[in-house]
């Protein structure tokens, strides 16, 4: 995908850590936007309770 190839080239050419900074700023701001208050917490517990199981760049084969 066309974000995917974005990130990758992103993340090869400035700070990985800034970058996901960056973007998990302009995602929360998304759903903030969009989603009901409700629906916004709702998510965001949803999110720490899943925290363990998000996959590394690593795990997926794209980042080295």
């Amino acid at each position: 995908s066309k974000v995917i190839k974005k990130t990758l080239e992103l993340v090869q050419t400035y700070d990985p850590l800034a970058v996901a900074a960056v973007m998990l700023a302009q995602s929360l701001s998304i759903y903030k936007s969009t989603l009901t208050q409700d629906d916004y917490d709702a998510f965001m517990v949803n999110l720490i309770e899943r925290k363990d199981r998000v996959r590394t760049f690593n795990d997926r084969g794209t980042l080295h």
